[in-house]
């Protein structure tokens, strides 16, 4: 008999089974994972991508070059923007309510009294339902760091880290050397391993020399390069491939780096699962729909509306650089942030583009109060307006618009999905 009914019941129960909400180590989660596979590992070749920013939207990319080629895919990812069932994902489509229901069973027959946090659960959920559906591939988002994240019981067939820049310094360390070393943990001896940064931190590098990884870098093994008829041509020297993309032309310069890290990926895995090259597999014409919700996405034109899940300071910079790129327009943003962000960073990057702010705190127990934006808007000067909620910031923010100005919505996924899915919006389900 099952513990509970419905998928909310489990998510409920699961928040409260840990002491803590993250609890960094991999002995109770290799355990419970041992008992809900019998000891066995992976029926399916594992892809495991860690990484300060881009780990979303380079698995979903690498989950649909998988896809048209007619392989069946597995996509683990965290957070989720609005239901729960985002997180675990076969062949592009969230996996329903029943399902989750039957691995949750599966994986607290298996814990046998071990405490496991949410992120936890989730992740040996991913892992059980992947083995019963049959996938080809199995691709898996770290959540924190990597070395001692959950996802890094498995053993990567192969490892991505996509950055490295300052995030969840706590956790990880307080500089790009110390934070490398953690992402460079789900490296394996003698495996092969893609990074996506063109300047990588030398922990990154020395922990593949160490290992004996041979470690392809972006730019320096692998690019994607402008040609002179104005197209895009990606080209790696080892394995020797050379083709021609079509991207559409404001395609932003970190989702190019983001695809060229994806498609290093799947030529490295081509012995494990072979791709042709028809010249239509890779024009990937239709690649913003390959980019997960949130991700510099325009939802309105007049006034503009841009979600943007950048949450820590190199996700904002980048937002920043596209920004600038575009129509130069009054701007207006809606913003908040958890409170172990180095959100004065972030204001003060924005500040540059921003005229007015719309501010409020998130649903989080992590939410970083109004009092302390305010404090770091006020150091930058800053026009601002403080509500009671983040839709109601956003109402505000798009009823004073003109037609012609520009509304930013970013800071959080807690910032963007209230936007998105309204005030009734319950993240937890």
């Amino acid at each position: 008999m099952s513990r509970f009914d419905t998928l909310q019941q489990w998510l409920h129960w699961q928040q409260s089974l840990h002491p803590d909400a993250i609890d960094l180590g991999l002995e109770r989660v290799r355990s419970v994972s041992e008992r809900l596979l019998s000891g066995s590992k992976p029926s399916f070749p594992v892809i495991i991508i860690a990484g300060t920013n881009g780990k979303g939207s380079t698995l979903s990319m690498m989950a649909r070059i998988y896809r048209h080629q007619g392989y069946r895919t597995g996509s683990f990812t965290s957070p989720h923007l609005f239901r729960y069932n985002e997180r675990i994902c076969f062949n592009g489509k969230a996996v329903n309510d029943d399902q989750l229901c039957l691995a949750f069973e599966a994986v607290e027959q298996a814990r046998e009294g071990v405490s496991l946090t949410y992120f936890e659960f989730s992740m040996l959920a991913a892992l059980w339902l992947f083995g019963k559906n049959d996938v080809d591939i199995g691709l898996f988002e770290v959540g924190l760091g990597g070395r001692l994240d959950a996802v890094n019981i498995l053993d990567a067939d192969l490892a991505v880290v996509t950055t490295v820049d300052l995030d969840h310094q706590d956790w990880l360390g307080q500089d790009r050397e110390r934070i490398g070393t953690e992402k460079a943990g789900i490296f394996r001896p003698s495996q092969r391993a893609v990074c996506g940064d063109p300047f990588p931190p030398e922990s990154v590098v020395e922990a593949a020399r160490s290992m004996g990884v041979r470690l392809y870098t972006q730019d320096q093994d692998f690019a994607l390069a402008p040609r002179p008829d104005g197209g895009w041509e990606w080209r790696c020297s080892n394995p020797d491939y050379r083709f021609g993309l079509a991207l559409p032309e404001q395609f932003p310069r970190h989702q190019r780096q983001n695809l060229s890290t994806a498609l290093m990926s799947v030529v490295l895995m081509n012995q494990v699962l072979p791709l042709s090259m028809p010249a239509e597999v890779w024009s990937l014409q239709d690649i913003d729909q390959a980019l997960p919700a949130g991700r510099f996405e325009r939802t309105a034109h007049s006034p503009e509306v841009i979600l943007d899940v950048a949450h820590n300071v190199q996700a904002v910079a980048s937002l920043l650089e596209k920004i600038k790129k575009l129509e130069e327009r009054r701007t207006l943003a809606v913003f908040s942030v958890l409170s172990d962000k180095d959100y004065r960073a972030m204001i003060a990057l924005m500040a540059e583009v921003v005229d007015k702010w719309f501010i409020s705190t998130v649903r989080s127990d992590r939410a970083t109060s109004c009092e302390d934006i305010c404090e770091a808007l006020e150091a930058q000067h800053c026009h601002w307006q403080c509500f009671g909620s983040i839709f109601e910031a956003y109402q505000s923010a798009v009823s004073e618009a003109a037609p012609c100005d520009r509304v930013v919505v970013f800071g959080s996924f807690y910032t963007v999905a209230e936007v998105k899915y309204g005030p009734s919006l319950h993240r937890l389900y």
